[in-house]
Parts: structure tokens; C-alpha cells; sequence
């Protein structure tokens, strides 16, 4: 194809820089933009090579490998032909739109490739809109553009590498997904998230060793749930255990209920079985936090002594990437999980509404429902309230400048819960430096009537019309930062103790089962591409 014609917008006097390799070739490589290394290296005709300058080297030498590919066997080009400008920075989007239209479309044609991998942001919002690169980087998904349809992969450009080392580890793994795609070792994303899977809570030995031994591998993922509900609050660990999941076959997996008391028997002899199988086959343990969970299943009474065991979590640690289980899942394997935030704060906030019922209503029984606070206990300086007269609807002269709508709606609350008599005060201002006797009068039947709750009340009716509203997802923030600890004791004294936590204890079990088997299948999933990255990424140095 001639670089002769330059598109309409290109900044630049001298010739595009075109892309390179076979035509057609399986896999396509789409960058941004020639970078200063690329624009000023060009032979005596003017024409420049992409991808020659630091960032092409890694590619090259480095990237590639990771996916078992070379550079002979692959067309690299990029989104715009020129450099965007001196400095070498990003294209614009009207400039990549008026590039692409003059060049890429005809490149992908000629090129006919199976994959096009785009390096970077740039050009994968541009060719692709709508795809979020860092949710999606390194996984093949089924896309188009004009009239080529095939695989895409995402990843990030090598020179954010360069430019973080951080953002290593997660280039490595883009192209180590690539790599598996091509060699017919990882589905198109949305394939394999479609699997059916097979999570159930097991009841009996004989249906856990029915499992267990069904095991291709002498493998198995393990991960705990816990609660809060039910544990003291002087309790060393602030939890109790509250489940067990295990899976040895991807997309499966079985989870035993844990109960306290003599109800423990039953799911203590199921851990028991467990532990005894993995010693008597040596199987290795999968963990995503080892230390964590361990010490869960201590709590449970398991005896873990000489069980060998590898973390996915420690693991993606040390290569740079995503710790979290769910990004992992995602991005290694495709597979979409529940967030614990989704699962749990739907379930969690009905029983704090609940909760806040049940102390408002113990707060009428106490007369203290007068949402109140206007006046300090004692009168001091300069105070003033001004009350309503309820049965006329006049209001008392208002002092200029200080704001009075709180106020009057607050005394007006208050006259209507304890029927105070307020028609003495018809037509004054009571205000302590020009009518002290009335002021001070004020001030004594006011405070009179105080419990010193009405702030707490406040906080707490405050708290009901918020989640009422749905405009509140995150009580347990306002509780354990803006509540003080006289408003926690009224609660706890109004006989509902505090506020409940939020809780996989308030989410119904059939849900329990389907979160926590996709955390043990997902942390088996996992093992696999963690390993095979790794095992990439230590040869890659070698090389």
C-alpha cells in the first residue's frame, strides 16, 4: 500500500509511517502513533518503520514471547500514521478518525488477520467505543469494525510499562491470554462465563468423599465465609466462621454450613473427612489468602498440619497484577462474579431499617420522640428561640439575620408531642439581652421538658428517612464515624443493641451457596493461568 497520500488532518510534511509484516497474517497489532524514535529514523527516501523505538523493542523482544509469537509472523502498524506532534503525544480523536478512514481500513483488508490486538487506550476506544480496556485488557472477545469481524485482545501499550513498572505485570498477562487464545487454550470472553455450574451444599460424608473423589487432579480450592452477627463485641477477632467451600472440578463446588454449638458436630466430622482426604492424597490446597482463611478454619477446628498449599493471591502480588479474587477471575478466566457489596447491602440495609424502627419505637414508649435540640441545658450569653403559637399560626418577632426555619419547625414538633402551652410568648422576642425575664422563662420550659437525647433522636429519625428515601447505601459509615458514643449507648438502652453490621449472616442461604462455590471455582480457575504467567514471565528473563 503507497504512503504517498497523507490524510487530510496529518500535521506532519514527511511521509506516514505504514505498518509492517506478513499479508495476511493470523494476528494484527494496532498502536497509537509513531513515536520521535520512528519519525526520525526514516531511510533516503523518508520512509520509517513502526515500532522501532524502546517501547517497539519491548514488543518485540519481549511482549511477543510471552505469546509464542515473532515479529515475522505478525503485521504491526498503528492507529495514526504520522506523529501527532513534536512532542510525541497522543492523537486527538479527530485526527485517529481521519487516519484510520485514510489507512486502516484498507490495511485490515489487506491483512485479513483472525486477531486484532490494540496496544493501548488510544486505539482501542477509538476502533472499538464503548469497551473498557481495563476491565477487558489481554481477554478475546467477539468484535467488528467496517466490515471486518473476528477476535479482539485488548491490552495495554508497552510503554506504559516503560513508563510504570507497576503496569508490567499486567501487560505480561495480556499477552500471556494472548498466547492461550491462540494456542486454543482460553474460550472467547462471554463463552465460557455461560457455563453451567454446579455449586451445592453437601449435608453428608458420604456426598463429600462422592466429590472429592470425582477430582481429576489431586487439586482443591478452599475459601471461608464470616459473620459478625452474634459475636461479641469484646471478642478477639470480631467474627466467627459461617461457611466452607471447596472445588475440585471448574464450575462446581460444595459448601458446608457451619453452626455453632451442638449443632457443630455434624459440620466438624465434614471437615474432618476433608483434611483427611487431602493428607491421604496429598492433594495440593488452593487459597486466595492463605493466612486468612487458615486461621478461619482453625476457628472451625480443622487440623491443617502438613497440608501443602499455594496462594493465587500472594501470587498475583509478586507478578504485578490485580490481587482482588474478582478482577482476577475476570481477567484470567472471563468469568464474571457477584461483587460481596452487591450480595450483602440489599439484605444488610433491611435490617438496619428494621433496627432503626425498633429504637424509635422504644425512644415513643420513652417520650423522647421530640426531635429536638434547639436550646443548651443552660442559658448563657445571647440565646434565642422563637417559638410559634400553634393555635394562630402567628409567628413571634424574628431577630434580622440568623436563619429561623429549623427552629420553628423543631419548636413546632416539640409544643405538638409534649403540648406545651407557648401562647404566654404570643408577640415577644425572646431574646436575653432585651427581655431577660421573658428569655430566661423560655429557657426554663424548654429545658425543663429536655432529656438530653433529642441530638441522638435526631440523628436516628434522621437515619430512618434516609434509607426510607433509598438515598442512603452506606449507614455503617455514618454509625462508626459521625455517631458519638452516647448515641450507640441510647440504642443499645433502648433494647436493640447496635446497629447490624453488613452481613453475609442476613443474606438467604440459596444465595450464600452461589457466592461463596463461585469463590472457591473461581480460585481453582485461577490457578492455572497464574501459574502459566508466572512460569512465562521467569523464562521471558532467561531469554
Amino acid at each position: 500500500m503507497s504512503n504517498e497520500r497523507r490524510c487530510r488532518l496529518c500535521p506532519s510534511r514527511r511521509l506516514p509511517i505504514l505498518g509492517e509484516g506478513p499479508q495476511p497474517a493470523r494476528v494484527m497489532f494496532i498502536g497509537e502513533a509513531p513515536g520521535k524514535e520512528e519519525n526520525n529514523r526514516r531511510d533516503r527516501e523518508g520512509h520509517g518503520h513502526p515500532f522501532i523505538g524502546d517501547s517497539g523493542k519491548e514488543l518485540r523482544h519481549h511482549y511477543l514471547k510471552l505469546a509464542g509469537l515473532k515479529d515475522s509472523q505478525v503485521y504491526i502498524t498503528n492507529l495514526v500514521k504520522c506523529i501527532p506532534d513534536e512532542a510525541g503525544g497522543n492523537p486527538n480523536p479527530q485526527l485517529a478518525a481521519c487516519c484510520s478512514d485514510e489507512f486502516l481500513a484498507r490495511e485490515i483488508r489487506y491483512t485479513q488477520p483472525e486477531v486484532i490486538v490494540t496496544l493501548g487506550a488510544v486505539a482501542c476506544h477509538t476502533l472499538f467505543p464503548g469497551l473498557d480496556l481495563e476491565r477487558n485488557h489481554g481477554l478475546p472477545v467477539q468484535a467488528s469494525y467496517r466490515d471486518w469481524s473476528g477476535v479482539l485482545v485488548p491490552v495495554y501499550h508497552p510503554a506504559a510499562g516503560l513508563r510504570d513498572g507497576r503496569m508490567m505485570g499486567m501487560i505480561d498477562a495480556g499477552f500471556v491470554a494472548l498466547g492461550e487464545y491462540l494456542r486454543g487454550e482460553r474460550y472467547i470472553l462471554g463463552l465460557d462465563g455461560q457455563l453451567n455450574t454446579d455449586y451445592q451444599e453437601v449435608h453428608t460424608s458420604l456426598d463429600l468423599k462422592a466429590y472429592l473423589d470425582a477430582a481429576p487432579d489431586p487439586e482443591i480450592a478452599i475459601d471461608t465465609e464470616t459473620t459478625r452477627v452474634g459475636v461479641p463485641q469484646e471478642a478477639v477477632h470480631g467474627f466467627k466462621p459461617y461457611s466452607l467451600s471447596l472445588s475440585v472440578i471448574p464450575g462446581t463446588a460444595r459448601v458446608i454450613r457451619w453452626e455453632d454449638g451442638p449443632q457443630s458436630v455434624q459440620p466438624r466430622y465434614l471437615l474432618s473427612v476433608l483434611f483427611n482426604w487431602i493428607r491421604h492424597h496429598k492433594a495440593l490446597t488452593v487459597w486466595h489468602n492463605y493466612p486468612f482463611d487458615r486461621g478461619v478454619c482453625e476457628d472451625m477446628g480443622a487440623d491443617l498440619t502438613g497440608v501443602r498449599f499455594t496462594d493465587t493471591m500472594a501470587e498475583a502480588y509478586h507478578l504485578a497484577i490485580p490481587q482482588s479474587l474478582k478482577a482476577l477471575a475476570w481477567r484470567l478466566y472471563g468469568m464474571a462474579m457477584d461483587d460481596f457489596d452487591d450480595v450483602v447491602i440489599p439484605h444488610s440495609l433491611l435490617q438496619v431499617s428494621n433496627w432503626i424502627n425498633r429504637v424509635c419505637f422504644q425512644f415513643s414508649l420513652n417520650e423522647q420522640s421530640a426531635p429536638i435540640g434547639i436550646m443548651a441545658a443552660e442559658l448563657n450569653g445571647i440565646q434565642a428561640v422563637y417559638p410559634e403559637d400553634i393555635c394562630s399560626g402567628e409567628w413571634l418577632p424574628i431577630i434580622e439575620g440568623v436563619k429561623t426555619g429549623s427552629i420553628r419547625k423543631a419548636i413546632r414538633d416539640f409544643a405538638k408531642v409534649l403540648n406545651i402551652d407557648l401562647s404566654p410568648y404570643r408577640g415577644l422576642m425572646v431574646v436575653s439581652d432585651q427581655y431577660p425575664q421573658v428569655a430566661a422563662e423560655f429557657a426554663a420550659l424548654i429545658n425543663a421538658s429536655k432529656t438530653g437525647a433529642e441530638g441522638s433522636i435526631r440523628k436516628f429519625n434522621g437515619l430512618q428517612a434516609d434509607l426510607s428515601g433509598k438515598s442512603l447505601q452506606d449507614p455503617w459509615e455514618r454509625w462508626n464515624k459521625s455517631w458519638t458514643p452516647v448515641d450507640k449507648t441510647l440504642a443499645t438502652e433502648a433494647g436493640a443493641g447496635p446497629m447490624p453490621p453488613k452481613d453475609i449472616a442476613w443474606v438467604p442461604w440459596d444465595s450464600v451457596i452461589a457466592y461463596s462455590g463461585a469463590d472457591a471455582d473461581a480460585t481453582l480457575r485461577i490457578k492455572s493461568p497464574i501459574r502459566s504467567l508466572a512460569g512465562r514471565f521467569r523464562r521471558s528473563i532467561w531469554l
